[in-house]
């Protein structure tokens, strides 16, 4: 699995900043929508999390992620959890399309006090929920063995759940500055 996940994520590293414009608030005009030249991402491992670090319109973009998938790499993603370098304040979880906005997420550190977060937008990527992370949240996810993420699909009684490892949170996050 965790090779698939690295797989994956170089491959959606590159579709990953372009998502970043897609869940931002500021429009995109038709000279940034040309087609750009990309270098290649550089990647360094840390553990379960990638940090990547793209040229994008002649400015270097580096963040933190970790990309939960299936075995077959047709499926889209499970969950995207990622941190800009630029936009530290902000944990961003991207789920897949057809979940139950409504319901929003369930999250919580290993066994710790749950919090149901909203949905904030659905673009092509999936459904963005962003949590804001202040001290307390930072050091509980250093602390931390993983994060669980528990959601609804719409129109499903069942709970989803997926376990987001943060083993080599600690050192990834240090390396964008945190």
């Amino acid at each position: 699995m965790k090779n698939i996940t690295l797989l994956l994520s170089l491959l959606l590293s590159a579709g990953s900043v372009a998502a970043q414009d897609l869940f931002s608030q500021d429009p995109i005009s038709p000279a940034q929508q040309a087609p750009m030249q990309q270098s290649e991402p550089k990647i360094t491992e840390y553990q379960d999390w990638l940090h990547i670090c793209v040229e994008q319109r002649n400015q270097e973009i580096c963040f933190i992620q970790q990309v939960l998938a299936e075995d077959d790499p047709r499926q889209p993603p499970l969950l995207t959890a990622r941190i800009f370098a630029d936009d530290s304040d902000w944990l961003q979880l991207i789920l897949p399309l057809g979940v139950s906005l409504p319901d929003g997420i369930l999250f919580a550190v290993d066994e710790g006090n749950e919090r149901i977060l909203p949905y904030q937008v659905c673009g092509v990527e999936g459904c963005l929920v962003e949590i804001e992370l202040d001290n307390a949240l930072l050091e509980l996810l250093r602390g931390g063995r993983e994060a669980n993420i528990l959601f609804r699909g719409y129109g499903q009684d069942d709970t989803f759940g997926l376990n987001l490892s943060l083993m080599g949170f600690t050192a990834a996050t240090k390396a964008i500055g945190l």
